[in-house]
């Protein structure tokens, strides 16, 4: 919702475009200002948050996941599998297990569900489209570990 002293302008679009903001405002339940700012949002924090005084580490992977049309950032720790969450209101919480930090965006995102999910099947590896199950470890049985 836009603050009451907030001025409103006028922008042209091409008619398609301006369907796809439809789309939105129905899935979102929302006015079309709401629909362009909350996209203008996601687009403005795109970029991942990295905890001042913390380096990227070169070994961490780019990860997302969409959930009820919201785009999450993070980077996943291989060796000791954590996800640390890099944008949205969970920026910079850094979770034990991707299930983890699955079930935290679930909750906040739909606090009316059940959160537990499988956070190996919820994030996907950004630079490849994957899933991140593709980068699970397994021991020499074959099992996941």
């Amino acid at each position: 919702m836009l603050p009451r002293e907030a001025k409103l302008s006028n922008i042209e679009i091409f008619e398609a475009d301006f369907e796809r903001i439809k789309l939105l405002q129905r899935a979102w339940n929302g006015s079309a200002a709401t629909v362009v700012n909350r996209l203008l949002d996601s687009f403005m924090r795109e970029q991942p948050h990295v905890p001042e005084g913390e380096p990227a580490d070169p070994g961490e992977i780019r990860v997302h996941a969409t959930y009820e049309g919201v785009w999450i950032d993070g980077l996943f720790e291989p060796v000791t599998e954590r996800l640390l969450i890099t944008n949205g209101d969970l920026a910079g919480q850094r979770f034990k297990s991707p299930s983890g930090a699955a079930a935290a965006v679930v909750r906040l995102l739909n606090p009316d569900v059940h959160p537990n999910r499988n956070g190996w099947t919820f994030w996907t590896v950004t630079d490849t489209g994957h899933l991140l199950g593709s980068l699970r470890r397994h021991d020499s049985a074959g099992r996941a570990g």
